[in-house]
């Protein structure tokens, strides 16, 4: 039996949408025509492959920010919120996120609130996302807030695709240079070896680390992958705690590039994080609130929990940034201090939000001409060493055979 998705009209007018099994198209059609159906539209359902039901079974940031998108043109067009996400719903092509588009609808058309709504899907939109249409809701600006989301998810997007396209080139390159090294010693190194045995050639130093190390792979690779695999696993559980994390992060703290970075993509993160709630009209214990469930880095998430308790007794937050020299550099205590003189925190915010997300852009962009030449240089050097390695004992060999 195959499965058929069709679009008709009832005798009496009704307007239906469904899925029906038949042997195939013909006794689809027969049978919707003999319930009294019109045929507007049947086609039918392509089997789910497993690369369909992996792609599916998520909801990419991408379709996030889509649906965020096709929500707030809706709302401002002047269409019902229950039909907007009916209307999402239907053009959608992800099966998962139709379910959860379906789901809200209902929910929301029973007389739940799409705040309500969205806890039931929780997996799959974060809690800053849903307390903040929780606020549009109250306050009546629901299309208001889905566009300050929107700018917020737009920017955050933009920055995670500028750091992943910086990362493919060196990625590459080490991966081919390892594929390169891999291949030399499990294949090439093993036969002129035993060509320089069968002539009894005295292999010099550099030669005899390589067979060693080749012999060692051989030999034991199963054993050294297993090795490898078992430290990444450890490795992942300990990050996995709070202290193996805080221990992780305090370590790349400790170096002076890494940091750089590491400072500059959260804080590009988090003011964006900390201003939409801001425009929004939440005070700014409440948005370093929500803000502190965007960041992954412990040490961020608990400064600004701990920012929440001390400004609600009153502290002004620049003087509590003072307090982490290391996460919140001069220039952004100084703009926070400015906002809070003159009124415009969330201005402060969104300048400073745009100030680090070109600064690391500008960082990711310009990694791979800063990284290349060390990469060029290291892979030359590895590539040197063991072309010395083997061809050093094979001219001598040549020589004696002269």
């Amino acid at each position: 039996m195959k499965n058929f998705n069709y679009t008709a009209l009832h005798h009496n007018n009704n307007y239906f949408k469904g899925e029906i099994k038949a042997k195939n198209l013909k006794a689809a059609k027969a049978q919707l025509e003999s319930d009294g159906f019109l045929i507007i539209n049947i086609r039918q359902t392509k089997n789910a492959t497993w690369r369909q039901f992996f792609e599916y079974s998520t909801v990419s940031k991408l379709e996030r920010i889509n649906f965020t998108r096709h929500l707030h043109s809706f709302l401002g067009a002047g269409i019902a919120l229950g039909q907007s996400l009916k209307i999402a719903a239907e053009q959608t092509v992800n099966k998962k996120l139709k379910t959860i588009l379906s789901d809200l609808h209902n929910q929301i058309m029973s007389g739940r609130s799409l705040f309500n709504a969205l806890e039931r899907h929780t997996k799959y939109f974060s809690r800053y996302f849903i307390k903040l249409i929780r606020v549009g809701e109250e306050s009546g600006k629901l299309d208001e807030i889905l566009g300050h989301l929107l700018e917020q998810q737009e920017k955050e997007y933009e920055l995670l695709i500028n750091v992943r396209s910086a990362l493919i080139y060196p990625i590459i390159l080490i991966t081919a240079t390892l594929g390169m090294v891999i291949f030399m010693i499990t294949f090439v190194i093993p036969t002129i070896t035993a060509v320089l045995i069968e002539y009894g050639g005295a292999l010099p130093l550099p030669t005899k680390i390589i067979v060693f190390v080749s012999n060692t792979f051989i030999n034991y690779g199963v054993f050294i992958v297993l090795g490898l695999l078992l430290l990444i696993s450890a490795l992942r559980l300990a990050l996995r705690q709070e202290k193996g994390r805080l221990a992780w992060e305090n370590f790349l703290f400790h170096l002076p590039l890494i940091k750089k970075v590491i400072v500059e993509y959260n804080l590009a993160f988090l003011t964006r994080a900390i201003a939409t709630p801001l425009v929004s009209g939440l005070s700014i214990d409440k948005s370093l609130e929500l803000a502190a469930d965007t960041t992954k880095n412990l040490h961020y998430q608990k400064s600004l929990l701990s920012a929440v308790a001390l400004v609600r007794r009153g502290i002004p937050l620049s003087e509590i940034l003072k307090g982490y020299p290391t996460l919140y550099p001069p220039s952004v205590i100084g703009l926070v201090e400015m906002g809070e003189k003159t009124g415009r925190t969330d201005q402060m915010f969104n300048r400073l939000s745009q100030t680090y997300e070109k600064s690391i852009t500008n960082i990711f962009k310009n990694l791979s001409s800063i990284i290349e030449p060390f990469m060029l240089v290291t892979i030359g050097l590895v590539v040197g060493l063991i072309a010395l390695a083997v061809f050093t004992p094979l001219w001598r060999l040549a020589d004696t055979i002269k």
